[in-house]
């Protein structure tokens, strides 16, 4: 959340200033640039958010995969439902109010 990030305002100020590299912490587009170029490194591995709201568990293997860790399927539906607990936690409706929403909709799926 932005209270997490320290930033009061809006959600809609927070994205002008995002967009405008106007927050104390530098830019976003930047930071991630100065890493792009190494994506392809073998100990580089980019996750988007986007992946993980569309396939958490996918996203999980492969996040598993990358580090060499072994699991079986209780720890790996474990991991799943506390990150899906984190989004339901974490997300307030002010800013992405994504998280008890989507896990409903993947409920009834």
């Amino acid at each position: 959340s932005l209270r997490t990030m320290s930033f009061r305002g809006t959600f809609q100020e927070f994205c002008r200033r995002f967009m405008n590299d106007k927050l104390g912490y530098g830019s976003w587009f930047e930071h991630v640039q100065e890493f792009w170029v190494h994506r392809m490194d073998s100990n580089v591995l980019f996750l988007l958010y986007e992946d993980m709201h569309k396939n958490l568990a996918g996203t999980v293997e492969l996040l598993v995969r990358f580090l060499g860790v072994s699991y079986d399927k209780t720890q790996m539906e474990s991991v799943i439902e506390h990150c899906h607990q984190l989004v339901d936690q974490y997300c307030n409706a002010e800013a992405l109010s994504i998280g008890r929403a989507h896990r409903l909709i993947e409920l009834k799926t």
